[in-house]
């Protein structure tokens, strides 16, 4: 996941949040 490795690298604890968080929509968009 392309999208998966800058949101860690961004945020390594938003990889669990973005699972409950409903606004993970508009960051996998953001890629």
């Amino acid at each position: 996941d392309c999208d998966g490795s800058i949101l860690l690298v961004h945020t390594p604890t938003f990889a669990g949040e973005k699972n409950a968080d409903p606004n993970a929509n508009s960051v996998r968009g953001f890629e």
